[in-house]
């Protein structure tokens, strides 16, 4: 195979070699211009680069795991337009339908609301995405625990190496849901905004007694799990972690000390605070109207959680130098993360230059748009009936990718860029990049 492959490579060089002495002759013979000979040129070059990095990605795709996630660092590190990786990061949505009415959430503003993915498309994800991942992360501003072929998700999960996440509100969580998720090894993101019942209601529209019952449920199963280890060994991998992810509003600044005193009877393995977004139509719940109360809140929150040893992260950038301090804190104290903490080189530079998302990710929304990024909603492509064919690293390597890795490097982005909360301050290591170390 490797032979075979050498040999296709040297005979496209040579034919490409005796195009460029044929397109020489006919300018120098004045039979063609010189812009023309460019555009020949430039075409030919393209099409070699398709070729070639349609060889180096297959080769690499045969590669084990941990160098996948080594030449993706490595790509970055050196700011390469071309890549012959895919991408190691996925946020991939299976459905637009929620079972919440959150008056913080921007699916309000989004169109098909009540939508499935088709059954190609997830054959599609399943093809190209799954054998290459390292972190897939299901549904964004939905609940992916109400796509119709949700269990079968969860089996083709336990096939693959790459580390799942599912963002959830756990309210359609049942213990044989509970027991899949664990035994296939799911980073579980619990949406919790609230204990209080007439706040939580005020916020998410939705029974907080049915999440709080799903989270002890959740609970006894992973400490039997733990307890057990003989017998769920082919399964439990020790990756699995439960996440409470808090979005900070008007309403629940007094619920954050709650939430961290519900953290730590469930010893949970981390508190996110998430970054509000702010709209025309929702700024007025914003915490930034009582911006000194909450940080008031947020650092106590961060303390408490920091004695009894649960880590606590945000992007907020009002809240950077208490989230410094405390996380410093509890690397230190736990001996198991202190040597993956010491080996994060952090970007030591402010700018766009940092920015690692064109070389690392790829998230597909709800119009199956393949965009950047969260925060930058421009589509860079169309995931339809013609390109499900074709391999993704046509895409990944396509024109709209590599003018976007272009302007990135030379610290020229696009206007959605200069919106982004971590363009300020890309010190800040994003938790979706953390669960496998």
């Amino acid at each position: 195979m490797k032979n075979n492959n050498l040999f296709k490579l040297k005979k496209t060089l040579l034919s490409n070699l005796l195009t460029l002495i044929k397109i020489l002759f006919r300018f120098f013979t004045g039979k063609i211009k010189s812009n023309e000979v460019l555009d020949i040129l430039h075409n030919k070059y393209t099409a070699f680069k398709y070729y070639y990095f349609k060889i180096i990605i297959k080769k690499n795709t045969e590669k084990p795991y941990k160098n996948k996630i080594k030449k993706a660092f490595r790509n970055h590190r050196k700011k390469k337009i071309w890549l012959s990786t895919y991408p190691i990061l996925y946020f991939l949505t299976l459905t637009t339908k929620c079972n919440s009415d959150c008056i913080i959430c921007i699916r309000h503003y989004k169109k098909n609301k009540n939508k499935d993915i088709e059954d190609e498309l997830y054959t599609y994800y399943k093809r190209e995405f799954f054998p290459n991942a390292r972190t897939i992360i299901f549904s964004t501003v939905s609940e992916p625990l109400m796509y119709k072929n949700w269990d079968k998700v969860v089996e083709d999960c336990n096939k693959f190496k790459f580390q799942p996440v599912i963002t959830t509100n756990f309210l359609l969580a049942n213990k044989e849901r509970i027991k899949r998720l664990l035994e296939a090894d799911f980073v579980i993101k619990i949406s919790l905004d609230a204990i209080d019942e007439k706040i939580y209601k005020k916020i998410r529209g939705g029974e907080v007694n049915r999440v709080l019952t799903n989270i002890d449920n959740l609970i006894h199963y992973r400490d039997e799990m733990k307890k057990n280890k003989d017998k769920y060994s082919d399964t439990f991998k020790k990756r699995s972690k439960i996440l409470f992810h808090v979005t900070p509003n008007i309403y629940n600044m007094d619920e954050l000390i709650k939430i961290a005193k519900k953290a730590i009877e469930c010893n949970i393995d981390q508190v996110y605070l998430q970054e509000y977004i702010e709209l025309e139509c929702n700024r007025h719940l914003s915490y930034k109207k009582n911006l000194t109360r909450f940080i008031h809140k947020a650092e106590e929150m961060m303390e408490y959680l920091s004695e009894n040893n649960i880590l606590c992260t945000t992007p907020i950038r009002e809240l950077q130098e208490i989230s410094n301090k405390y996380t410093n804190i509890y690397f230190n104290r736990n001996k198991y993360y202190r040597k993956s903490f010491k080996k994060k080189k952090r970007a030591k530079k402010i700018g766009y230059k940092n920015c690692f998302w064109p070389f690392f990710a790829t998230l597909v929304n709800e119009d199956n748009e393949i965009v950047p990024c969260c925060f930058m909603h421009i589509s860079l492509n169309t995931l339809k009936k013609n390109t499900l064919k074709k391999p993704y690293h046509e895409i990944w390597n396509g024109e709209a990718y590599r003018r976007l890795r272009k302007d990135i490097i030379n610290n020229t982005p696009d206007e959605y860029c200069k919106q982004c909360q971590y363009a300020i301050n890309f010190e800040i290591i994003n938790e979706n990049m953390n669960f496998v170390d």
